[in-house]
């Protein structure tokens, strides 16, 4: 409980792999929420995971 509760407000900077992925000649741009949100619904709703 108490190393979930030091790491509540802990900031991770992701500079290097910025930089790195950017650099690189396969790196491509991260997806944005939204399109990552949507993809998982469209797998859920696909495989009747959700109510309607």
């Amino acid at each position: 409980m108490d190393n979930i509760s030091s790491m509540e407000f802990k900031r991770f900077d992701n500079g290097n792999y910025l930089k790195y992925r950017n650099l690189s000649p396969w790196g491509k741009e991260d997806y944005s929420l939204e399109e990552v949100v949507g993809g998982i619904y469209k797998f859920m709703d696909k495989n009747n995971l959700i109510k309607h």
